[in-house]
C-alpha cells in the first residue's frame, strides 16, 4: 500500500506524483485529499481566452489524473481566468490554470467549502481562497438532482 498521507510536492510535480500512487488508493483508504494550485493546463476552451487556438485533441495530463483519481473540481466565483501574461492589447493571454480539486472523501467532510478566485494585484496570478464553511449556502434553495441510482430501488415507484 502507498502511504498518501505524507506526499509533498512542487507545483511542477503534483501531477507526476500523482499519476504514480495507484487509482483507488485514496478512494480504499479513506484518505480525504485536496490539491490546489497552479496546474498549468487547462481542460477546455472556455478556460482560455486570446493567444492560439486551444486544441484539445491532444493529451492532457491534468484531465488524466482527474479521471484517474475521481477529483472533483470545486469550481470558483470571481474572475474566470487566474492567470495572465501581462501583454498589452492583442498579445494579452488569459487562462485558468489554477484550481482546487478534491476526492470524494473530502467533499464529503467539507460539503459546504467553496473557492474564489480574488482580484490580481501585484502578480500574474489571481489569488484563491478556499472557505471550508460557507456561511450563506441555503440548503433549501439548492436544485434538486435526481441520481439514475435511484430508479433501481426496490421502493422507488411505491
Amino acid at each position: 500500500m502507498v502511504d498518501v498521507g505524507n506526499i509533498c510536492l512542487t507545483r511542477s510535480r503534483v501531477k507526476k506524483a500523482a499519476m504514480e500512487v495507484p487509482a483507488g488508493t485514496w478512494r480504499e483508504s479513506q484518505v480525504s485529499v485536496l490539491m490546489l494550485g497552479d496546474f498549468n493546463e487547462v481542460v477546455d476552451s472556455t478556460e482560455k481566452r486570446e493567444g492560439r487556438h486551444f486544441v484539445g485533441k491532444y493529451s492532457n495530463s491534468l484531465i488524466d489524473c482527474i479521471w484517474r483519481y475521481e477529483l472533483i473540481d470545486l469550481g470558483f466565483s470571481g474572475p474566470a481566468h487566474t492567470w495572465n501574461n501581462c501583454r498589452e492589447g492583442g498579445a494579452t493571454v488569459r487562462k485558468r490554470l489554477d484550481r482546487v480539486l478534491c476526492n470524494g472523501m473530502w467533499n464529503l467532510d467539507y460539503w459546504r467549502a467553496s473557492v474564489t478566485h480574488l482580484t490580481r494585484t501585484h502578480s500574474d496570478y489571481h489569488p484563491i481562497r478556499v472557505n471550508t464553511k460557507k456561511e450563506d449556502r441555503q440548503m433549501g434553495n439548492s436544485p434538486f438532482w435526481v441520481e439514475n441510482a435511484w430508479y433501481t430501488h426496490h421502493d422507488f415507484y411505491n
